[in-house]
């Protein structure tokens, strides 16, 4: 019991602060002052670090030279612990059991009497210890605080990773940080600053940083999961998973409505909306929304951001009682730079009633706009219990001089204040507000302190063109987790998946995303990928009219698989290959003895994949058998069971996109099969499923065997009758292809696929004909950049005689694919004897 207690104490100068987990050993003594051991308790390991204690970056008033310096102008100095002198100590113990060191420093010179707190706190069940610096001057208060280095530390030769911006920094089996979203870190060899910019005159009381934090692992491979650990512990709110539907792609201002009538945002428009949701998905699958997002549409333009009256004339009253009956709250979007559509006639009508303006945005640290936000937001959060906040826009600076706040670096500084001090002020009101930032901000895991999500980073969608796809929605995703493989695997980025805003699923009367006719898979596909990346925020971007009732049970059963994992869920790393270079990639999510994966394939190849169970995997229970379980698009237990060490393979097709949970063998029915693909209906009768004619010798989970198992009688495959053959003119393709298709296969299609050398000109206009048993028929055509194309036939289930022509308007050099697309009807069986247990 004692080794859980906290201990903080000082002893002939030696100060020491720590818990079972860490330790912080301070030399305070004239000789050694700066010498400081940082012990990593979990894994044994010392660093012996130079510690300046802290550093203070200040442009001096008064009469010259400068401290430090030789020459009357020269300005800008550096002052560590070592340039004061110590004036002593104090030890508390708070509420608890936390402990706290405080040190304090004096510095004289001039017109200037600077006195420095360093405060050391650590509590007994955490694995990190934290510290933060209080400085003053009793004298004028001249003197301008230009930045603070919190921590100042050499470990002499070191090799740090991550760091950047907001970032940790990352050492061994330690992590350093500053708990702030402008935290800075500046690494040059085994020296370490950590710091931000401040733009402040020091005076009297006491300028109180942001505190630096210093955690530790049991291992240099678990130190990623321990920050994420910590990061957990720091939130706003406990993370919770948030479904909700926004309006941007369904309901908008008049003025950008694209001549839709029914796509106007007004409160008849709205309640319409709410009733379809509560027909399509609470009545139906008893899931209720979270929050109803009203985005971009119901302020009138010219206001500060007041209710269109015209098209809301009781406000927003009785939208809010029409939720009621879901348990929904009302979540609103606004935009503290302004906004998007038609944000000149916000601004220009706010400028002329003296909100403070930079450009076309407003400024959100400008005395008056700052306030008068942040109390229009508190006032909606008190009239109609506003839920959630979608802010969208945050400006990267500020540079007028007569808005109230510093020019330059300092306005993001005065910025960043301002919308902190927002979020705060919504949660004195309601708490459990969930907060949404979006555009302008970055991936700091600090941010969480104050908000529950961040934005991904690029744009809202995208297509990724550069990849061939033969739907626009396999665009989508691939350009979505392009922008993830550079955040997380190009840049290394420490922040948690499950609090990004990825942009939620797009179908709405304004963007359809897939087309118009995108089919039920394609849809499902990018279902299975968002609800499979981890995060928690779960967007509808919809218009419920465009939804067929495949895609309401596709959203409504990944939902609830979601909300059954979300503790698996929560914790996630990506894996795997580039997207953006046609390889196949993942989302790992390990924690409480499960693994989720989800898988892709963002290629018409099919790839093999190989997965090695390894210290990604911690969190998985050691010692015990699991099976790898497919759960999407079909439902197969790999035949062996696996544990630490061990690796399976996974074959994706095409733009397949697999999901599979790791679980322990005791966890699974004993009765389920092994090796092969099955369904079970709502009684718990077990249906297996191959190729017709195929046989296998069937075993379940509790190692018995069925014996082998007939599929039907044997059906034709593919057959080609001729050799296909492919000709090239100077400017010309033509393939010839004789195949019967067995009809067996729904949709089948012939597809060409020509891929550009990077070489060619972009503007390579083809054209495409098609004929079958010489009767011409209409070709599909999709493209991207330029450098590929897809002509796409559709084709019958019998023997079809196809010449597929290609003609450019130059000469081409590139690569020529052919490919068979359809859907494979599975022969199946009924075990009449075994029965589950469903739920």
């Amino acid at each position: 019991l004692a080794q859980d207690i906290p201990f903080a104490n000082i002893h002939n100068r030696y100060a020491t602060i720590g818990n079972k987990y860490i330790e912080d050993d301070i030399d305070l003594t004239t000789s050694g002052l700066g010498r400081s051991r940082i012990v990593n308790k979990l894994s044994g390991r010392n660093y012996h670090v130079q510690d300046d204690i802290f550093a203070l970056r200040l442009i001096f008033s008064g009469l010259g030279p400068a401290p430090k310096k030789l020459q009357n102008g020269e300005n800008g100095v550096l002052l560590t612990a070592r340039d004061f002198k110590f004036l002593g100590y104090e030890q508390n113990s708070l509420i608890n059991g936390v402990k706290r060191i405080t040190l304090h420093f004096n510095y004289r010179w001039e017109n200037t009497n600077l006195y420095v707190s360093v405060y050391y706190e650590i509590s007994s069940n955490e694995f990190s210890f934290r510290k933060w610096i209080g400085i003053c001057d009793s004298s004028e208060g001249i003197n301008f605080l230009d930045m603070v280095y919190v921590e100042s530390l050499n470990f002499g030769r070191a090799s740090f990773s991550h760091g950047q911006f907001g970032q940790p920094v990352f050492y061994k089996d330690i992590f350093l940080g500053l708990e702030y979203p402008t935290a800075e870190n500046f690494i040059n060899g085994g020296q370490l600053k950590i710091g931000y910019v401040v733009g402040e005159s020091v005076k009297s009381p006491q300028y109180i940083t942001h505190k630096a934090i210093i955690g530790c692992s049991s291992s240099e491979t678990s130190l990623e999961n321990a920050f994420m650990r910590y990061v957990r512990t720091i939130e706003s709110n406990e993370l919770r998973p948030v479904l909700l539907y926004n309006s941007w792609y369904d309901l908008r201002n008049p003025a950008i409505a694209e001549k839709d009538s029914s796509g106007i945002m007004n409160e008849s428009s709205v309640m319409r909306t709410i009733a379809s949701f509560k027909s399509e998905l609470y009545d139906k699958y008893q899931i209720a929304l979270d929050a109803f997002v009203l985005d971009d549409g119901w302020d009138k333009y010219k206001s500060f951001w007041g209710v269109d009256s015209s098209r809301f004339p009781q406000g927003f009253s009785n939208i809010v009682d029409a939720l009621k009956s879901m348990g929904t709250k009302l979540g609103l979007w606004a935009s503290p730079f302004g906004g998007y559509s038609n944000r000149d006639l916000r601004v220009n009508w706010g400028r002329k009633h003296g909100f403070e303006t930079t450009g076309n945005f407003y400024c959100l640290a400008g005395s008056k706009y700052d306030s008068s936000f942040r109390d229009v937001m508190t006032k909606y959060v008190q009239e109609y219990k506003i839920g959630y906040f979608k802010w969208d826009g945050f400006l990267l600076a500020c540079n007028e001089s007569n808005h109230g706040h510093l020019p330059g670096i300092y306005s993001r500084e005065a910025s960043v204040k301002a919308y902190i001090d927002l979020m705060k002020s919504v949660r004195l009101v309601n708490p459990d507000i969930y907060l949404n930032i979006t555009s302008g901000t970055w991936l700091s895991p600090w941010w969480l302190k104050y908000a529950n999500c961040i934005w991904m980073q690029g744009e809202d969608y995208g297509y990724q063109e550069d990849i061939p796809s033969i739907t626009e929605r396999d665009k989508a995703i691939t350009y979505k987790d392009v922008v993830l493989w550079n955040n997380f695997q190009k840049q290394h980025l420490l922040f948690p998946m499950a609090n990004l805003m990825t942009h939620g699923i797009i179908k709405g009367r304004f963007n359809m995303l897939g087309g118009s006719n995108e089919s039920y898979s394609s849809f499902a596909n990018e279902v299975m990928m968002y609800f499979g990346r981890g995060i928690t925020m779960w967007e509808l971007y919809v218009t419920p009219d465009k939804l067929s009732p495949d895609d309401w049970n596709s959203i409504a059963s990944a939902v609830k698989w979601a909300k059954g994992n979300e503790k698996v869920l929560n914790m996630t790393k990506m894996i795997l290959g580039n997207p953006e270079k046609m390889q196949p990639y993942g989302y790992l999510h390990v924690n409480g003895g499960k693994a989720i994966i989800v898988l892709r394939n963002p290629y018409v190849k099919r790839q093999k994949i190989n997965i090695k169970i390894d210290h990604n995997f911690d969190g998985l229970i050691s010692g015990v058998n699991y099976f790898v379980k497919i759960i999407y698009p079909y439902n197969m237990i790999l035949p062996h069971p696996l544990t630490y060490g061990d690796a399976f393979k996974i074959d994706l097709d095409g733009y397949e996109v697999l999901a599979a949970e790791m679980v322990p063998s005791y966890k699974l029915d004993p009765h389920l099969p092994l090796g092969v693909k099955y369904s079970v209906d709502k009684n718990g009768n077990i249906s297996l499923w191959r190729k017709f004619g195929a046989k296998q010798v069937i075993h379940l989970v509790n190692g018995k065997s069925l014996g082998k198992i007939e599929f039907g009688h044997p059906v034709q495959g593919v057959r080609f009758k001729e050799k296909t053959k492919f000709v090239k003119y100077d400017k010309k393709i033509e393939a010839r292809v004789n195949i019967e298709v067995p009809r067996n296969w729904n949709f089948p299609q012939l597809a060409i696929l020509i891929e550009l050398d990077s070489s060619m000109s972009e503007q390579m206009k083809p054209t495409f004909k098609a004929t079958i048993s010489g009767k011409q028929v209409p070709v599909s055509v999709e493209t991207g950049n330029s450098r590929w194309y897809w002509g796409i036939v559709n084709i019958d289930s019998a023997i079809s005689a196809v010449n597929l022509d290609v003609r450019f308007e130059n000469d081409i050099k590139g690569k020529v694919s052919l490919w068979l697309f359809g859907q494979e009807e599975l022969s199946h069986v009924l075990l009449n004897h075994i029965r589950i247990r469903t739920n």
